[in-house]
């Protein structure tokens, strides 16, 4: 089993962070991916992305790609002006409105390339996730995610420190979090540390383990 966690970004392809979490019998392992190593530089684009992707994913056979950023934009429908009911809640930094409106503004542009990444990920057979009876082993899908809401549930802090909550072993997963130990990692730059967490978070989410809020 193999789950693929993208941290996003617009600007620039090496500033997204990807982090494939992979079981082998008893260990885990945590693989980080560079797009360079790929041919891809300069500002990203939706195909090129999807492409790389998608191709990552058949790889390492991941059903599950998990993305740090906006799924769609707000139903208009939710009762708040200019957000969406999980960001309000979860008080995102960024805040998606109706097609277009953004805020802060200068979030414009990573907003409209992670909804149009969605789109064509749904094109490729990774769907969104409608509610909770999407979650089928081997069923292929696309789930926004936002780490640092995890860091925040489980008490750490998001800029200090490079500590990645890192098992050696799926028996340490079993029973209770407070068994997953620490584990401090030199020069992890902060996209591999958000998307390495968030392969956790789509771990419990994609095997509907209930012991954890993440």
């Amino acid at each position: 089993m193999s789950i693929l966690s993208v941290d996003l970004a617009s600007n620039r392809y090496r500033d997204i962070g990807v982090a494939i979490l992979e079981f082998r019998d008893r260990s885990v392992l945590i693989e980080f991916v560079e797009a360079s190593a790929y041919g891809l530089k300069g500002r990203p684009c939706v195909e090129d992305a999807t492409s790389w992707l998608t191709d990552l994913a058949s790889a390492h056979e991941a059903d599950v790609i998990f993305i740090d950023g906006p799924q769609g934009w707000k139903d208009p429908a939710n009762g708040l002006e200019h957000a969406r009911r999980c960001e309000r809640e979860l008080a995102t930094p960024g805040k998606t409105g109706l097609p277009g409106c953004v805020k802060p503004g200068s979030w414009t542009r990573m907003a409209r390339f992670s909804i149009e990444l969605f789109d064509a990920l749904g094109a490729h057979g990774f769907s969104r996730v409608k509610s909770s009876d999407d979650l089928v082993s081997g069923r292929k899908l696309a789930i926004e995610s936002f780490p640092t809401s995890a860091w925040r549930t489980l008490g750490l802090k998001t800029a200090a420190g490079q500590v990645l909550y890192i098992s050696r072993s799926t028996d340490h997963l079993d029973n209770n979090a407070s068994r997953v130990g620490p584990m401090y990692v030199d020069a992890i730059t902060h996209s591999r540390r958000t998307s390495s967490f968030a392969c956790w978070s789509g771990w419990f989410v994609s095997t509907r383990t209930s012991w954890i809020s993440i």
